[in-house]
């Protein structure tokens, strides 16, 4: 067995001890970052988001690898993402490294506090009903409000299956353009490809085919595209 594997299964056993002492509300996943196409290797409360082991890593996820969050610090904490029913939840990532620095694991911990958002504002109805009124000003938000406001446009993406990641990403990265994919340039198909490179996408199994096809050109294209795009980041 691999030093690596072998990490990384004394984390799934922490996987387990969490989602036991933690509870039901909070979702315990390690992703093994060494092979993206395997997805989540390990998971516990999964119905808060739904997946299971297999299911692919967040876009935010692939991001941090490709970008090496990793390297600028040991985890990423409070930050929003939103599973596939819509809800808003609180994420947090810590990043699995071996001796040398290099990235192999993610523990993620996705806490869904949307009953205790329910609870708080029903409270705070009944303690402070709208007839009563204060000579100082309420109007600040709390923090747990400021939260879903202010996460909720950029918030990490859960998928079910690697397909839908791909096709998620893809349509972040065009958007913005309001003309159809196949009349782009060569320097927009460039921007866009740099823009999934960044974001991790090739990566992912089947990514590049699906790009070619989506921006009407060939795989060889985009083989093309993003080895330009790696000779000119040296």
């Amino acid at each position: 067995m691999e030093k690596n594997e072998k990490i990384l299964n004394q984390y799934k056993i922490l996987v387990d001890f969490l989602g036991h002492t933690l509870g039901s509300g909070y979702e315990i996943v390690l992703h093994d970052v060494s092979a993206p196409e395997a997805g989540i290797v390990a998971i516990a409360n999964g119905s808060v988001s739904g997946r299971g082991i297999g299911s692919p890593m967040t876009d935010k996820a692939l991001q941090m690898a490709a970008q090496g969050e990793y390297q600028r610090s040991d985890y990423l904490v409070n930050y929003a993402g939103r599973i596939p029913n819509g809800k808003l939840i609180r994420s947090s990532t810590m990043f699995i490294k071996d001796d040398d620095g290099n990235l192999i694991g993610m523990l993620c911990v996705n806490f869904d506090d949307s009953q205790y958002q329910d609870l708080a504002k029903r409270l705070s109805d009944l303690i402070h009903p709208k007839e009563y009124s204060f000579s100082e000003s309420r109007e600040e938000p709390s923090v747990a409000m400021e939260f879903h406001e202010t996460g909720a446009k950029d918030a990490e993406q859960f998928h079910n299956n690697p397909d839908d990641l791909i096709e998620s990403i893809f349509h972040k990265a065009t958007e913005k353009y309001d003309i159809s994919l196949d009349r782009l340039t060569q320097d927009e198909r460039m921007e866009i490809i740099r823009q999934l490179k960044d974001n991790g996408l090739f990566q992912l199994k089947g990514a590049i085919p699906y790009v070619a096809e989506r921006l009407f050109c060939s795989t060889a294209s985009v083989y093309r595209y993003i080895g330009k795009i790696g000779r000119e980041g040296l």
